[in-house]
């Protein structure tokens, strides 16, 4: 086979002027990406930020190694806390390109607006901490952001905020500090802090947040006007500014053809409340983890009066995300040893029997699951009695929606 020398020729030149760093590549990255290569960052116990005093903390020694010559440069706790007053400031250390003795750094330095020093051809930069924009903190060594109040351990798979939106939703309750019966809200602190995952991002509370039904969009209903004996979905939506989060609610449950509040695509679903069946009201309640409970009155009411094979009631002002109600299950009438029912199916099953007293039955703390949504099926044995199931809460799965 013939071989083309002048190809060979041509190839041979521009290999050797890549080799000297005349091509057209900058030569700080023929050098920076083997460089960081060799590097690896461990350490630091417990890193904190804390956004409110503008500084990041941590509780063990961060070692960095080189693993071409073995050095090891050691940031003690001497160096912690450490300020970072402005948006985009950056907290690094200057190291030895190929480091031949061990260091020990017990102050950073800071970059104000995130602009380190070049590397040269014997030292360079190595960043350890970015306070972003957002006012959030930024690892790059494990890849991670932090919010306010936030911190993660070395050797943990999660930060505490990571831990939280994994595993539930937050809280919220009708607004009991103002007693106002056209407010919802979700209690926070510093110490324990609402946080949702919107999309992706961690957005964070350290203090109440309200929902007003009297208010329109942001902070109230999405669209029209409180009405009683309704049902409503409360979301978590991003604030304007900032890795907050504001409340809105809507009466559009969070499912794919209707994908939750109107006007707001960015949202995690919190779960649900209701209006008075006859005043137009939030009664004082309390949900937390998927569980609505009211508190002394009764929501809504369905009852059956004609003996009948299991009929369905849809109860109006029931959410259709609850996949069980609790309430309060009565049976009344003139004739005795009579029984009625009450289940999530058509076959009715749960069903309870009265003595031979011709008294009002009274059954409390009933629960039923649902497979119809807001739907319950009653029975009754005999047309001279009623029964009727009262509702005082649900159980729902908000971790089910984003």
């Amino acid at each position: 086979m013939k071989i083309n020398t002048s190809f060979l020729w041509l190839f041979t030149i521009a290999l050797a002027l890549t080799s000297c760093g005349l091509d057209e590549t900058p030569s700080s990255v023929l050098t920076e990406v083997p460089e960081d290569r060799n590097l690896t960052i461990s350490g630091g116990g417990k890193i904190s930020w804390d956004s409110t005093n503008k500084q990041v903390s941590f509780t063990g020694n961060i070692v960095v190694r080189d693993h071409r010559t073995d050095k090891v440069t050691t940031i003690t706790t001497a160096a912690s806390p450490i300020p970072l007053t402005n948006e985009n400031d950056v907290a690094y250390f200057e190291r030895a390109i190929a480091p031949e003795t061990n260091q020990t750094v017990e102050a950073l330095e800071i970059a104000a607006g995130g602009t380190v020093p070049e590397r040269t051809e014997t030292s360079g930069p190595v960043v350890l901490f970015h306070r972003t924009d957002e006012n959030t903190l930024w690892i790059p060594w494990v890849q991670r952001e932090m919010l306010n109040g936030d911190f993660w351990q070395w050797g943990t798979q999660l930060s505490w905020y990571e831990r939280i939106t994994a595993s539930h939703k937050p809280a919220y309750r009708n607004n009991g500090i103002n007693e106002d019966d056209s407010q919802v809200a979700v209690p926070a602190s510093p110490s324990s802090p609402a946080v949702v995952n919107i999309d992706g991002k961690l957005y964070a509370n350290t203090s109440r947040t309200v929902m007003d039904l009297d208010t329109t969009g942001r902070g109230g209903l999405d669209t029209e006007t409180k009405s009683a004996n309704t049902a409503y979905y409360l979301y978590a939506i991003p604030a304007t500014t900032g890795r907050t989060f504001d409340l809105v609610s809507s009466t559009t449950a969070p499912n794919d053809l209707s994908p939750g509040p109107t006007s707001f695509s960015s949202w995690s679903y919190l779960g649900s409340f209701a209006t008075d069946n006859t005043l137009v009201e939030v009664d004082s309640f309390f949900a937390s983890l998927g569980n609505f409970q009211n508190a002394g009155t009764y929501i809504a009411s369905e009852q059956l009066t004609e003996s009948t094979d299991a009929t369905a009631k849809t109860i109006e002002n029931c959410p259709t995300t609850a996949t069980k109600v609790s309430g309060r299950l009565q049976i009344s009438g003139t004739v005795s040893d009579r029984w009625g029912c009450i289940g999530g199916v058509e076959a009715c099953t749960g069903f309870v029997r009265t003595q031979t007293d011709p008294t009002i039955i009274v059954y409390n703390d009933v629960e039923t699951s649902l497979t119809t949504p807001a739907t319950i099926y009653l029975n009754l044995q005999n047309g001279n009695n009623i029964v009727s199931f009262s509702l005082k809460g649900w159980q729902e799965d908000p971790m089910a929606y984003k």
